[in-house]
């Protein structure tokens, strides 16, 4: 009887791995994003709405959390097939800038001074830099921009 939504809901997943991909390269389909998060939402609602009715059960929000749950599993073994993993995302440690640090780290690449409770990109040569400007900078070069450690294969 659901197997039609379930069938619904792998293909907007599927849709949803190529949107979050395409994200990182044209931020304008982050609404198309959105859009299809809510298509998900209403299919979830709509499964759970006919399992607790089939199921004679009255919990409602029990139910809906049951389905999500489930749901949720198959969504997180369609994105390990279908998406396929930024090596800059490895290559690299989201660290916060400490009090101790003030004054400094200096970003290598745009040469800004890196606030105090920021967060940064942090190489395996332990260089610190504004996170966009380190993403920007391995888009081209595999390599760090101050000591030239290579970070990607």
């Amino acid at each position: 009887m659901e197997n039609y939504l379930l069938e619904e809901i792998e293909e907007i997943t599927r849709t949803r791995a190529k949107l979050i991909e395409n994200c990182t390269k044209n931020p304008n389909e982050v609404n198309k994003l959105i859009n299809i998060g809510v298509k998900r939402d209403i299919k979830v609602m709509e499964m759970a709405r006919k399992r607790a009715k089939t199921e004679n059960r009255v919990d409602f929000k029990k139910v809906l959390e049951e389905t999500d749950l489930e749901v949720f599993s198959r969504e997180a073994s369609i994105y390990l097939k279908e998406m396929k993993v930024d090596p800059r995302v490895e290559a690299v440690e989201t660290v916060v800038v400490k009090e101790e640090e003030l004054g400094l780290i200096v970003c290598g690449v745009c040469q800004e001074e890196v606030d105090v409770g920021e967060m940064c990109s942090k190489t395996e040569c332990n260089h610190k830099f504004h996170g966009f400007c380190l993403w920007k900078w391995l888009e081209e070069r595999k390599t760090c921009p101050l000591c030239r450690f290579r970070i990607l294969n």
